[in-house]
């Protein structure tokens, strides 16, 4: 294995950054935790909107864009991205898969994802390949030449016994840390610090957009209310595809929105862009704000 010194990450998610405050908080635990065992932790994500700048920072965290081509397309182009990305290092990175967004996000009261855990494998240039891919989409990803036989490590007991249920020998997993499957830090002060990058970094995103911009307003409801209102966003959206519409939560429905759309299949056409300093600076930059009122439908403003 690297020297701490050396280990260079990439993380790669799906549709995750900027997303809500608990996805983003726990994106960012993960990405702290790694930092103590490697130099450098990179993200890499789809880009929601065309609009949005290819790279940034939040959080102290590089965080790189790429766009979301279709079907067997996307597989190539994180590939490529991550060539791009890596091409100036001296060694290959590690590249950290998050098999599933959903998994970082189960709810406030859970600690540890039930579903696939990180999995990291260890790559070097100029060996054979030894695949016993334990995700069907992390073996499409990863076309990488491994060391042989390859090393996994992994971040939580549940990793590991999928690993072992897998096939992977036992003395080629490794426990990533114990600090990455501790509880995610919520503290008042980790989510105000959270609060503030991810405030700064919304609004950098809207002021460099040039297309038009709606932003929908959600109170508080219930999920058949949610669902209803969210449908007649849903078809705004289908109807005026040239314009960028975010929702803004008002309360903790962030996940429900988030669920909601991707049952739909809404979620390319309508954002949850999470947390922002002052709601009334967006009604200022946006073309048209829509608030969602349960039980009575869209209001324009």
């Amino acid at each position: 294995m690297a020297a701490r010194g050396e280990l260079r990450i990439v993380l790669v998610g799906r549709d995750f950054w900027p997303s809500s405050t608990d996805d983003s908080l726990r994106l960012q635990w993960i990405c702290h935790s790694l930092l103590q065992h490697c130099a450098s932790v990179t993200v890499l994500t789809y880009a929601a909107n065309k609009s949005w700048p290819s790279r940034l920072q939040i959080g102290g965290i590089d965080v790189w864009r790429v766009s979301r081509p279709a079907g067997i397309m996307a597989q190539s182009a994180l590939r490529a991205a991550v060539a791009s990305i890596t091409s100036a290092w001296p060694e290959p990175p590690h590249l950290l898969w998050l098999d599933d967004n959903s998994a970082l996000a189960r709810s406030a009261a859970s600690t540890v994802p039930t579903t696939t855990q990180v999995i990291v494998r260890h790559a070097t240039q100029g060996t054979e390949s030894s695949d016993a891919p334990v995700h069907a989409g992390m073996s499409r990803l990863l076309h990488r030449p491994w060391r042989s036989p390859p090393q996994w490590l992994v971040a939580s007991l549940v990793g590991y016994r999928q690993l072992v249920g897998a096939g992977i020998a036992r003395q080629s997993i490794q426990m990533l840390a114990p600090t990455c499957s501790a509880p995610v830090d919520r503290s008042i002060g980790q989510r105000r610090e959270l609060r503030r990058a991810m405030a700064e970094a919304n609004h950098e995103l809207f002021l460099r957009g040039t297309d038009r911009l709606v932003v929908g307003w959600v109170e508080d409801c219930h999920q058949r209310s949610l669902e209803r209102t969210l449908w007649q966003l849903g078809e705004f959206a289908e109807r005026h595809k040239a314009c960028r519409i975010w929702i803004m939560p008002t309360g903790g429905e962030e996940r429900r929105i988030h669920n909601v759309l991707q049952r739909q299949g809404w979620h390319r056409l309508l954002t949850v862009p999470g947390c922002f300093a002052d709601p009334r600076d967006l009604l200022q930059i946006a073309d048209l704000g829509v608030l969602l009122v349960p039980g009575r439908g869209l209001g324009w403003y």
